[in-house]
């Protein structure tokens, strides 16, 4: 299995949302047709770690195996660390790291919590709210 693409993209949750409160995400497409979702930093609306991701990361990892992604993670972490060790490319692995675990589950047919050793409770509580209607997709 190979990496084929790499999509960094943010969703403005509201028609109003200006680039800074919107939500940063990354896609990595294989070859197979499996594709793993991650959630970047939210600093900014994650618009510094989107474009790592896209103009120095993704170009580092498309052609390689997502199955290696403690490799390739650390890879481009030892790559860009002059540009900052924390923060936005912190965040961009943060996101790729992910999106790597949801191919790992996806593959196994098993959800990622069980790859990484179990669930420590069944069930939670919990509450959420949100007066969006409708999210749209904006490129970066």
């Amino acid at each position: 299995m190979e990496i084929t693409r790499i999509d960094a993209f943010q969703i403005a949750w509201t028609p109003t949302d200006n680039p800074s409160q919107r939500s940063a995400f990354v896609q990595v497409h294989t070859d197979t047709g499996l594709i793993g979702l991650g959630e970047a930093s939210p600093m900014q609306g994650g618009r510094a770690s989107l474009g790592m991701i896209k103009h120095d990361i993704a170009p580092m990892l498309i052609g390689r195996d997502p199955l290696d992604h403690a490799v390739l993670l650390d890879q481009a972490m030892h790559t860009l660390v002059k540009l900052g060790p924390e923060g936005a490319l912190t965040g961009a692995l943060a996101a790729l790291d992910i999106a790597l675990w949801d191919i790992k589950g996806k593959l196994a047919g098993l959800p990622i919590y069980k790859l990484i050793g179990g669930a420590w409770k069944r069930s939670s509580r919990g509450a959420t709210s949100s007066s969006a209607t409708s999210a749209t997709r904006t490129f970066t």
